[in-house]
């Protein structure tokens, strides 16, 4: 084909270089073309450089909803919050901490979703956080390592990213108080972290998939 070549492939306009990958390529669209392509608030937080197409892909592949995107931000920053604090810390033993010198916010939750949980008869503000030294490294607890429960460095940093609607639960824990909970794959292991319904961390860690049965998936619920 004319213009084609080793070093380029086609596109829905023309050859773009084999190397260019789809945010590029879309960058370099019409707002027109960006907000068929994404959507309007989509294509919004992309045309202002807020989020990228890897932010809009889950780690299961499906696209992330605009709820989740709203609160990408606060989630990133609280993930480059953990990272900056236990960068020189060995996850796979016990031991010395960095202290949380102030409540941290690990996500927010959109007004649909506080909506909908309040619905079901969970009351919170929408702001997810640990306030304190003992919330915040209630998932590093010795037994925890030893059990092999315990979550990675990465799985760590990588906790407030996948706190989003699409991974959130609710139901109630053992002692019958409502719990809002959040489920994920990483590095094939299932991950997951617990909140009070006031939105506190109460622990974290990895399970098995038969605990995700105890509780309700909010989307689909």
């Amino acid at each position: 084909m004319e213009g084609a070549n080793d070093r380029t492939r086609s596109s829905m306009n023309g050859y773009v270089p084999q190397d260019m990958s789809f945010n590029d390529w879309l960058k370099t669209q019409s707002p027109e073309t960006i907000e068929k392509t994404l959507g309007k608030g989509r294509a919004e937080l992309f045309m202002q450089g807020k989020i990228t197409m890897r932010d809009l892909i889950t780690q299961q592949g499906r696209s992330v909803n605009l709820s989740d995107l709203s609160s990408l931000g606060v989630r990133t920053r609280a993930s480059n919050k953990l990272k900056s604090m236990f960068a020189d810390v060995d996850f796979t033993k016990a031991g010395y901490r960095p202290p949380l010198k102030e409540p941290l916010t690990l996500a927010t939750l959109s007004p649909r979703t506080i909506s909908e949980l309040k619905a079901r008869g969970i009351e919170t503000s929408g702001k997810l956080k640990a306030a304190t030294q003992r919330e915040l490294l209630h998932g590093m607890r010795l037994k925890k390592i030893k059990d092999g429960n315990a979550l990675s460095a990465r799985q760590f940093f990588d906790m407030p990213l996948n706190l989003t609607e699409d991974n959130l639960y609710y139901g109630k824990d053992e002692m019958g108080n409502d719990t809002i909970n959040f489920f994920w794959k990483s590095d094939n292991e299932l991950c997951y972290a617990y909140f009070t319904d006031k939105g506190i961390l109460q622990t974290y860690g990895k399970t098995k998939v038969q605990t995700i049965k105890r509780y309700k998936a909010i989307k689909g619920s």
